[in-house]
């Protein structure tokens, strides 16, 4: 019996662009135009990969996408800076300035938007400005009581 539908633009061409494109640093979005897709479908492709058998090109898209991971965190970590030296009329120098580039910026960046959980923004809850707002009839007349007494 045939296949219903469209057939899948998942190609071994395909798999190598977006490996290679993760491996480089680039971002979901730009990932998944270079390899001729659109995002919905890229996200996609990630949620079905962590049922893919191994060795499959959907297991490789996963692993080159979780393995740019360490790259990124390696890139944060390089010592990555120009020296730039500064000297006077008669050839003496007056001033060396070491300058860091921005590229770990980026690779902080593309971390926290591609792994938020763990690389996301930590929001912290003020309670004690909740509490005055809290609603208080929804719950059981125990709890209310111990709410009141707390206060």
């Amino acid at each position: 019996m045939k296949k219903r539908g469209r057939t899948t633009k998942l190609n071994a061409e395909c798999a190598a662009i977006l490996c290679d494109a993760f491996n480089a640093g680039g971002t979901l979005e730009s990932c998944a135009a270079s390899a001729g897709i659109t995002l919905r479908t890229l996200l996609n492709w990630i949620a079905k990969a962590k049922d893919a058998p191994p060795g499959s090109l959907l297991d490789n898209v996963l692993r080159a996408y979780n393995d740019s991971k360490p790259a990124l965190l390696r890139k944060i970590d390089q010592d990555d800076y120009t020296l730039r030296e500064e000297f006077d009329a008669d050839g003496n120098l007056v001033k060396s300035v070491r300058t860091t580039k921005s590229t770990w910026r980026r690779a902080a960046w593309l971390l926290k938007c591609r792994f938020p959980d763990e690389f996301g923004d930590r929001v912290a809850l003020d309670l004690d400005s909740i509490d005055a707002e809290l609603d208080l009839e929804p719950l059981s007349p125990a709890m209310r009581e111990a709410m009141k007494n707390k206060e």
